[in-house]
């Protein structure tokens, strides 16, 4: 069965609600998560398992390179 890998953008509300949708998930992973607070970005990694986490390279920016390459599923 293939695995979808997931990232997610952003560590706020709605990041807790993707999180848990993909948790649930039997062939889902959550892999990734970047934003622009460290410490709720390393929080909800924690909590999901997750092991890559990146933040923004630029304050008050909704994109950067680091975050580039995830794909968000809505």
């Amino acid at each position: 069965m293939k695995i979808w890998k997931f990232g997610i953008i952003g560590a706020g509300l709605i990041a807790d609600f993707l999180a848990k949708a993909i948790q649930h998930l039997k062939n889902a992973k959550l892999i990734g998560i970047c934003g622009s607070n460290p410490d709720k970005d390393l929080k909800l990694a924690k909590k999901y398992d997750c092991k890559k986490i990146y933040t923004h390279e630029k304050k008050n920016t909704r994109h950067c390179s680091r975050c580039s390459g995830f794909i968000v599923f809505l």
